[in-house]
């Protein structure tokens, strides 16, 4: 649906009363950049994905996970990389919007006119859409054909019309294979929600404006060749990212102290000289951190900082991208109902101390689980405040837990991930700001229970990219009852 119709990831995934017919032919209408609706005319091709994805359905989300939710950026990153993997298609930075990628130059390489092809992809500017035709440069090695020469989709193509869901061979034995050279550094998580960018080879330009435009694509999801790289000193080139950004709604935010800053969302991080020696602003480096406490989660210069811990590092400045207008999506309504089950259970009697599994817990309104230590008011993040919320519980889902894989082929066990409840059958990024009963017990969604570096730190490395987005949840508990094993999960409102 995305390649043949040259769609961003958040277009189709809107209501199916966004559908309709115009002369016969599917028509989808979107809301695009600049909150621009404009209609969408699908080739007779697109419609069958749309029906399979509908399945019958009058209403709701077009597309859906499988676990009948609607699916977000996220879930569709998942969903194309487990797709490769099944069709042996190995690319370093699979992600839907590769198949807009796809879309466009799958026309530029038939010959189709620049004009219609801009009008095709409703790029504003014909330049744009010259940035995607290979033409002038001839071929590309393979280091430089992601996202726009792909091959390997065409077995995507053929592994989706298989009827059983078995990988199908290739078409032509004589065409390319796509399989790039490893990145350097080892250490990524497989299911990661960080978009890799590496570092551009483009030499008239300082490292550092190059590393930190890597992070402006990673942060934004952005192709890296659509972010400015000019070539100008570092401060020079946040004018530059300013002017961008605003061109798209968005801001770079100084911060102040950016040494001691943290919370539970990307920012951009310039470090200084690790030796400690004074050097040119225009000497340091350029990563994206994320968390509470904050670690590095993309490194385009030195890899081998993934995972190091905010604290640990020379921070010598660091910056917010921002969105100007901070309204609130409207909620769906009315709110789908969920349910799932309880995996496991586990607590912790101190700080860092190593959490153990038990059967059963008996659950205290407004503390926690007996026997953990955020019930005890000794967790590591305990408030000095007793009206801060969002402390007593913490859940992840087992799903997420089983499909993480950590660099050297780990796995993190379900009490190894330090959350008290372990869930299945249930989407918990859905429970934010929701009630809903844990066995007979009463709870309210807080907010996402986002990885952190402390927890990288009593963990593996891996984990706090591996579990951005899917770190959990966390909850108030607003009754008295008892949780067990395999209890049953499902919201009240």
């Amino acid at each position: 649906m995305l390649e043949l119709l040259g769609l961003q990831i958040f277009e189709p995934t809107g209501d199916i009363e966004d559908l309709g017919e115009e002369h016969g032919h599917r028509v989808l209408q979107v809301r695009g950049k600049g909150d621009k609706v404009v209609l969408v005319r699908g080739p007779q091709p697109s419609a069958a994905p749309f029906e399979r994805a509908m399945d019958q359905r009058t209403a709701g989300p077009i597309l859906l996970t499988c676990r009948g939710t609607g699916m977000d950026w996220h879930g569709a990153t998942r969903r194309l990389r487990r797709l490769a993997e099944q069709a042996g298609v190995t690319l370093p930075r699979m992600h839907p919007h590769t198949l807009r990628h796809t879309f466009v130059t799958t026309m530029l390489d038939a010959g189709v006119d620049l004009q219609e092809v801009q009008i095709a992809a409703r790029h504003a500017d014909p330049r744009i859409t010259m940035r995607y035709d290979p033409s002038p440069q001839g071929p590309r090695p393979p280091s430089h054909l992601h996202p726009r020469r792909l091959y390997g989709l065409r077995h995507l193509r053929q592994l989706s019309s298989c009827a059983d869901g078995s990988a199908c061979a290739p078409a032509s034995q004589s065409e390319p294979s796509i399989r790039p050279q490893p990145h350097a550094y080892r250490g990524t998580c497989e299911d990661s929600s960080v978009i890799e960018v590496d570092l551009p080879d483009t030499e008239a330009v300082p490292e550092l404006v190059r590393s930190f435009a890597a992070c402006v694509a990673s942060v934004t999801e952005t192709p890296l060749s659509d972010v400015p790289q000019p070539c100008a000193d570092f401060r020079g080139a946040i004018a530059d990212w300013r002017s961008w950004l605003a061109g798209r709604g968005a801001g770079l935010v100084p911060i102040a102290k950016a040494a001691r800053f943290n919370w539970p969302g990307y920012w951009l991080a310039v470090l200084g000289h690790m030796g400690g020696t004074e050097r040119p602003v225009d000497d340091g480096s350029a990563v994206l951190m994320f968390g509470t406490p904050s670690g590095v989660v993309l490194s385009p210069q030195d890899p081998a900082l993934l995972g190091a811990a905010a604290t640990d590092l020379p921070v010598r400045a660091g910056y917010v991208v921002s969105g100007f207008d901070p309204a609130f999506p409207t909620p769906i309504s009315p709110l789908p109902r969920l349910r799932g089950r309880v995996e496991a259970i586990a607590v912790a009697e101190h700080a860092t101390g190593p959490m153990r599994h038990v059967d059963q817990a008996h659950a205290r309104a407004g503390r926690g689980l007996d026997g953990d230590r955020y019930a005890a008011k000794a967790g590591t993040f305990t408030p000095a405040n007793d009206t801060a919320r969002g402390y007593d519980l913490t859940l992840i889902e087992a799903e997420v837990l089983d499909e993480l894989v950590l660099p050297g082929d780990g796995k993190l066990g379900y009490a190894e991930a330090r959350r008290n409840i372990v869930t299945r059958g249930v989407d918990l990024n859905a429970l934010v700001g929701r009630r809903f009963r844990v066995g007979d017990v009463e709870c309210l969604g807080q907010r996402l229970c986002e990885p952190c570096s402390h927890l990288e730190r009593l963990t593996a490395k891996g984990v706090l990219r591996g579990l951005i987005h899917r770190g959990g949840l966390r909850a108030d508990v607003l009754t008295d009852g008892q949780i067990t094993t395999g209890a049953v999960i499902e919201t009240t409102d």
